[in-house]
């Protein structure tokens, strides 16, 4: 068998090229580390003098050999990503395949690479991908992830990387993949209690303490940031915090459950008063085990109205337990 024949070295860098080069890197990696800048964004960091386009090339070309920098394609026009130093030495060490396989699973971001988008894009023997991808794990530069919607399919990204909702499913499902309902339900009930504790006005009268309506203008009502703060600090998320979306969709599931409605369009919620449970709330008294204490038409309910005792259903069900 041939021996192959090493590559011929590359000529020395032009020493001013190099100082350039090193100058650019490190303004590029103090405002776009692991991040993507375009030609506009190097210019921009007035490392090139007159930021002229022949020389900055230069520059960025030699930080392409050196795995400091890597070019995608992005929205139809080139940008380079900046890696860290520890990492483009880890690269550099790369064999031909191992660097196809590598570009292919960082093209692909926080969505993942399916083992077959490997095989399609990179045109590589079963085999081959399968020692590059045991290779790039063992040395901490990708790494195995699962998709909720395809759980026993291995999907690949950077280690570095955190998958996307999309695929992870959001904070509502555990690693195993499954939904996690009991931990929605605590979320969900924690929602719930802050929203109708903002929504109903506690007043102690002859029956008890009673729960009335917020007058006409009422600006108390919570909006979903003050929503998403008052569950991150109550203590039942043990791990991490929940963002904007994720509190967004308990309180649709809350919304669609009647026990909330959104109001001053859409900005803010309220609590429904036939959905409160105000014995968990402190607030009870004697009426609200009947159908009347929960009544939203209670304040018009009389006799000859068409609402009352006579004609009202659960009212009658009621007097029947």
């Amino acid at each position: 068998m041939a021996t192959p024949r090493p590559r011929p070295p590359k000529p020395s860098l032009d020493p001013t090229i190099a100082s350039l080069k090193e100058a650019l890197y490190e303004k590029a990696a103090t405002t776009h580390l692991d991040q993507t800048i375009d030609q506009n964004g190097l210019a921009e960091l007035e490392v090139v003098p007159n930021g002229d386009p022949e020389t900055l090339m230069r520059c960025v070309n030699a930080l392409l050999d050196e795995k400091l920098f890597s070019l995608f394609m992005h929205g139809g026009r080139v940008v380079w990503k900046v890696h860290s130093r520890e990492k483009s030495s880890k690269r550099r060490t790369l064999s031909t395949d191992e660097s196809l396989i590598y570009s292919c699973i960082e093209a692909c971001g926080s969505a993942g690479a399916w083992r077959r988008t490997i095989q399609n894009k990179t045109n590589l023997h079963t085999s081959v991908i399968s020692r590059g991808l045991k290779s790039l794990e063992s040395r901490s530069l990708i790494k195995t992830v699962m998709n909720v919607k395809h759980p026993t399919q291995r999907m690949y990204m950077l280690d570095e990387l955190a998958p996307s909702a999309e695929m992870t499913g959001g904070p509502w499902y555990m690693e195993t993949g499954e939904l996690d309902e009991g931990f929605i339900m605590v979320v969900a009930d924690a929602a719930h209690r802050f929203v109708a504790m903002r929504s109903f006005e506690a007043r102690k009268g002859a029956e008890g303490v009673e729960l009335l309506p917020m007058p006409p203008g009422y600006a108390g009502y919570p909006t979903l940031y003050e929503i998403k703060r008052f569950i991150n600090s109550s203590g039942v998320i043990a791990d991490g915090t929940l963002d904007d979306h994720a509190v967004g969709m308990i309180m649709d599931v809350l919304d669609w459950d009647g026990k909330v409605e959104k109001v001053r369009d859409g900005r803010a919620y309220k609590a429904v008063r036939n959905k409160v449970d105000e014995d968990e709330m402190g607030t009870s008294n004697g009426l609200t085990g009947a159908p009347c204490g929960t009544c939203p038409v209670a304040d018009v309910c009389e006799e000859g109205a068409p609402v009352s005792a006579k004609t009202c259903e659960y009212y009658g069900k009621w007097l029947e337990l």
